[in-house]
């Protein structure tokens, strides 16, 4: 993507945002909240680079040695409009990032959805328990007091019935924090 494209698109970020907003709907309550905004309808790594960039950009301004007073009263007004522009750097170094901060998580919120599970095979219900070699019976924990530990963690055994393999039908004792601990014993 070219710089002349990259501009293109945040002109029309930009107009989409002035015209939804100014002209058609409600107006909002400061400039920084339209920061925000604007950046939210970005990607939310967008919003994190546009983070940095506006950090590094404005601390560095906001660290350069002033200049010596001039000797010359025309150079003045230079001098104080320099000043000015290194004390707003000082605030909005902090205040710029926030906002885009706020934009990227706002769009993050959009992408992934308010709290709901991704739909990657990790996360999907059937793939959790895909690849267990064992199933569990309907009463998976015994309330009798003969239940086993653990070997490997000593955590309560679940008894199981194994599915594959040459034991496959026999019943025989599982770690109930399975898959991390993978500890057995016999079925009895």
């Amino acid at each position: 993507m070219e710089i002349r494209d990259r501009r293109h698109l945040v002109y029309t970020y930009a107009f989409v945002f002035v015209l939804e907003h100014r002209v058609m709907g409600r107006q909002r309550s400061s400039t920084f909240e339209d920061i925000a905004v604007v950046v939210s309808r970005l990607p939310w790594w967008a919003g994190v680079i546009l983070a940095i960039v506006f950090y590094v950009w404005l601390h560095h301004v906001a660290t350069q040695p002033a200049p010596p007073p001039p000797a010359d009263m025309k150079h003045m007004g230079e001098s104080v409009v320099g000043q000015l522009w290194r004390t707003f750097a000082l605030f909005l170094q902090y205040i710029l990032p926030i906002c885009c901060l706020l934009g990227a998580g706002l769009s993050a919120y959009r992408q992934f959805g308010s709290g709901r599970q991704s739909n990657t095979p990790d996360n999907v219900q059937h793939w959790s328990n895909a690849g267990t070699k064992a199933k569990r019976e309907p009463s998976s924990r015994p309330s009798s007091p003969s239940t086993p530990d653990c070997p490997v963690c000593g955590a309560s055994m679940i008894r199981r019935v194994a599915k594959k393999g040459g034991n496959a039908g026999e019943a025989f004792w599982g770690c109930s924090h399975f898959p991390q601990c993978r500890g057995t014993r016999p079925g009895a």
